[in-house]
């Protein structure tokens, strides 16, 4: 009788040892569940950040383009210029010849 109540204590300090080991690894993984959460909200926040950048970003970009059409009027005068400064200067030796 003392033999089976002394294998009934033993067997009880294993599964209790057992039981403790299994609830140490449950708090674990819900520790890294809630980790892995906070994690996650942190990448949704971050990514509306980076989808508002996005949207300033093109907005910039719609406003911006205005300076393009200034520099090919520039350049089309200066293209003038140039024809009618080339045209002068043929006129000019044209009239010096003897």
């Amino acid at each position: 009788m003392e033999f089976q109540i002394a294998s009934m204590a033993t067997g009880i300090s294993v599964a209790r040892k057992e039981v403790d080991e299994k609830a140490e690894q449950i708090n674990l993984v819900s520790q890294k569940v809630e980790e892995a959460e906070a994690v996650s909200a942190q990448l949704k926040e971050a990514k509306t950040v980076v989808e508002n950048i996005k949207e300033e970003v093109s907005q910039v970009k719609k406003n911006s383009g205005g300076w393009g059409w200034p520099f090919i009027l520039l350049f089309v005068m200066l293209i003038a210029l140039a024809g009618v400064g080339y045209n002068r200067y043929r006129k000019i030796m044209k009239s010096h010849l003897p």
